[in-house]
């Protein structure tokens, strides 16, 4: 899988050989926000609809040890649900997105947890959990696109949340595509007696 435009500075585009680990966005509703962002955005070729709980970053030593890393964390993280709300636009970077109101606390745990080791990073902005629809806006651009995203996620009619059972981790790679490198699918939690 090859998708575009993430970044460490704004959201939009990272050098190469940054590293991340998201959550796709699953059927119906991923397919339903990828056709909404390739209409909407100005270069109408975003990635696909995800949710990042590592956001781009350069990893400390090789992206084969930072794969290892993930390999012996990724066992604790436990399936969970995310679900959509309202639209919303980031200071600063202009990007427009649908926020994350249910599933939130458990991202930024996860977030804290994964930003170890190699994978440390201080990100340029504080991380929020959410789901990027445009970036790369200016401020009135991304006033109509926001207000052009709402009413299209008014008429949506279909589930607003979804199980988190995978999480992919990615790279970006030259011309600023991004490349899976590993799917790792998570199991429930085992419930204590």
């Amino acid at each position: 899988m090859i998708f575009q435009s993430m970044s460490p500075a704004r959201s939009g585009d990272g050098p190469p050989n940054c590293y991340a680990l998201v959550t796709y966005v699953p059927d119906p509703l991923g397919p339903f926000l990828d056709r909404l962002r390739k209409e909407l955005e100005p270069n109408g070729d975003g990635p696909r609809s995800h949710v990042t709980l590592l956001p781009p970053r350069p990893v400390l030593g090789s992206g084969e040890e930072a794969l290892r890393l993930i390999e012996t964390l990724y066992p604790s993280l436990p399936i969970f649900t995310i679900s959509i709300g309202d639209v919303k636009i980031f200071p600063v970077s202009n990007v427009v997105y649908l926020e994350i109101v249910s599933g939130r606390e458990m991202l930024n745990v996860l977030h804290q947890f994964l930003n170890c080791s190699i994978l440390t990073y201080k990100e340029i902005f504080p991380y929020q959990p959410h789901l990027t629809i445009a970036q790369n806006l200016s401020p009135e651009q991304a006033e109509v696109i926001a207000e052009q995203v709402r009413e299209r996620w008014s008429k949506w009619q279909g589930n607003r949340s979804f199980k988190v059972e995978s999480v992919a981790f990615v790279r970006n790679t030259s011309g600023n595509r991004w490349t899976d490198l590993r799917e790792f699918h998570l199991v429930p939690a085992v419930p204590t007696p």
